[in-house]
């Protein structure tokens, strides 16, 4: 039986999303990471994302006084949004992600977090996210709910989006925390924060930090730090309304 986990969505949108003055969004990024500039991802009916116009990144920290944010991501990757233009509205997400493309800023973290202690790659190698819901609120804003199958175990979730399109495309950012003992990933609790931030956003690609020695936890671990510039790495114009991607097999 899948479980519900919703955020108290109407705090958590006015906390991580603001508008600027020339009506630019604006998310207010982990404390380890850095905003990177956006380029609008082109769409007709779907928006096809993948590493070279999205990011998918998390940031774990560790229980006590000093939480050592450490931040994440994957690099292989990709999905379908379907977007409806004339009414601005986003209609679905279908996201697979390859979990073996984890990466960090540590080499040791990032051999830790392929392993049995967390996401366990060779017998979970993939994920999935597939919405059941989206319910459009205002001022480009939206809540996602469907079910996010993990470690080999499925729950359903809600998140918010804060989105824009215009006519060179879509931008998107959602920034959401996951618990991630409701995937079965329960082991660790006592250094690691069950809670985990997560961000989506469509519009930047993924640069995966540069990695160093370390496993991220002690005081002379470098803080992970991530920038990203959508310069050429934008997705070409798509010719078709149809859009076909080979998302993991998720049986």
């Amino acid at each position: 039986m899948s479980r519900i986990w919703t955020l108290a969505l109407a705090s958590f949108l006015t906390t991580v999303f603001s508008v600027g003055h020339a009506g630019e969004l604006i998310a207010q990024q982990p404390a380890t990471a850095t905003a990177a500039a956006s380029t609008p991802v082109p769409f007709q009916t779907v928006v096809r994302i993948a590493p070279a116009n999205t990011r998918i990144e998390f940031v774990g920290t560790h229980v006590g006084d000093d939480p050592k944010p450490r931040l994440g991501g994957f690099s292989v990757f990709e999905g379908l949004i379907g977007v409806d233009p004339e009414k601005q509205q986003i209609t679905s997400m279908d996201i697979g992600i390859e979990i073996g493309s984890v990466w960090t800023e540590f080499d040791k973290l990032t051999m830790h977090l392929a392993n049995a202690d967390f996401f366990e790659t060779e017998k979970f190698p993939a994920a999935r996210f597939r919405s059941t819901k989206v319910t459009t609120l205002q001022n480009g804003t939206c809540n996602v709910a469907g079910e996010l199958t993990l470690h080999g175990q499925t729950a359903e979730i809600m998140f918010p989006a804060s989105y824009r399109m215009s006519e060179n495309g879509l931008e998107l950012n959602a920034q959401f925390f996951l618990d991630r003992t409701l995937f079965g990933m329960d082991k660790m609790t006592d250094g690691v924060e069950k809670m985990v931030s997560v961000n989506l956003v469509v519009g930047s690609p993924t640069k995966s930090a540069e990695s160093s020695d370390g496993n991220g936890s002690g005081s002379s671990d470098r803080q992970a730090s991530q920038s990203g510039s959508a310069g050429n790495d934008s997705a070409a114009p798509m010719t078709s309304k149809t859009v076909t991607v080979n998302l993991p097999n998720m049986t």
